[in-house]
């Protein structure tokens, strides 16, 4: 699935979706884009989201290891506050926008320190603000009920019924192993993990490789697939 814009475009076509991804964070912005219909986060809700709120206790050195690797310091003091304000929200689908809108943040801070020069400083807090705003762009009713699991592809089959179509994205060999940096930085923000690797999910991926197997990969995926039939 990964974040599942696509998926939210074809539910705001009346489609009704259902989407599995491996990594968490990836499936809580699906809570909020494409499980959730109505639900949006307030602009009273952000202010208070995306500066340190009055009389909450804050843990500074979370992510203080990533301090001259990927953010400077301002922006890893902001990584904590922004994800124990997380935690504060009072539904699934504000939790999954919120995530989605600090995402976006990361994107830009990452391709900002590649190109200092090319992009404007805009302050974390105003940043973060205009990114959570527009989140509610992709919150679409269309009649039908749509889901997202925390599974391989063919696990997002399970209690789904009258399927018309499948869409599968098979990872090219050793994908796993060298997925875009910024999505597992995201995934250890979320799981308050600094260290994380990808090791884990690899093992638990119907995708992965069986050394000496070429064909594992797709012969799995096959065998899944007719099983849920």
């Amino acid at each position: 699935m990964g974040v599942p814009i696509h998926l939210a475009n074809l539910k705001r076509w009346g489609i009704a979706v259902h989407g599995g991804e491996l990594l968490e964070w990836c499936t809580r912005v699906g809570d909020g884009i494409i499980r959730n219909d109505t639900t949006v986060l307030r602009d009273d809700e952000i202010a208070e989201l995306v500066e340190p709120y009055l009389g909450r206790l804050y843990t500074g050195e979370t992510y203080r290891a990533w301090e001259g690797v990927f953010f400077t310091g301002e922006q890893a003091t902001y990584l904590t506050i922004w994800r124990e304000n997380v935690q504060q929200l009072r539904s699934d689908g504000q939790i999954g926008l919120a995530i989605f809108g600090l995402w976006s943040v990361l994107c830009y801070w990452l391709q900002k320190a590649e190109a200092p020069d090319a992009m404007p400083d805009i302050p974390a807090d105003q940043l973060a603000y205009e990114y959570l705003t527009a989140t509610s762009r992709h919150v679409h009713v269309n009649g039908n009920r749509n889901t997202v699991r925390r599974s391989d592809a063919p696990g997002t089959l399970a209690g789904t019924d009258g399927v018309d179509a499948l869409y599968v994205a098979v990872p090219a060999r050793r994908r796993l192993h060298k997925r875009d940096p910024r999505i597992w930085i995201w995934e250890a923000w979320w799981q308050r993990a600094p260290a994380l690797t990808s090791s884990p999910l690899r093992t638990r991926s119907v995708f992965r490789r069986r050394h000496g197997k070429r064909r594992g990969i797709r012969c799995r995926a096959r065998r899944a697939f007719h099983r849920r039939q």
